[in-house]
């Protein structure tokens, strides 16, 4: 009888280091899908910064060329803008107004502007009615 307390302690104990080594190897499998799963996300970081770098150099090429298109641009219009200074004559880009029609006065042309729409049947646009109010 004194055998059999002692024996349930022995039974006791070899369960506990059943438990004991099942949690063991769960913790042993789970640290090794945690090295694994590290070692891929390290690979996966590599991957991304070289990306990330062939991108940049990418994009500065790029921007190189974009700049490089942009200065050419500007000159070229810079360019056109000096022609169109030489070759336009300088009273044509004074501030008095150009005559509304070669061979009339203003007034005469201006009379018969009036003729026309006094003549017209279509009511005033509001936009016309309100136009000399703001010139």
């Amino acid at each position: 009888m004194e055998n059999e307390p002692v024996q349930a302690a022995i039974k006791r104990l070899e369960d506990a280091m059943v438990v004991m080594a099942y949690m063991e190897a769960r913790q042993t499998d789970r640290l090794l899908r945690q090295e694994k799963e590290i070692e891929d996300l390290s690979v996966a970081r590599a991957l991304v910064d070289h990306t990330v770098l062939r991108l940049r150099e990418e994009s500065a090429v790029f921007q190189r060329r974009t700049d490089q298109n942009l200065a050419e641009m500007t000159d070229k219009l810079n360019g056109l803008i000096d022609y169109a200074q030489v070759v336009t004559p300088a009273k044509t880009r004074s501030s008095s107004p150009a005559p509304t029609s070669r061979g009339h006065a203003p007034d005469e042309v201006t009379e018969a502007k009036n003729r026309v729409c006094d003549g017209s049947k279509d009511p005033p646009d509001r936009f016309v009615s309100l136009a000399p109010k703001f010139t």
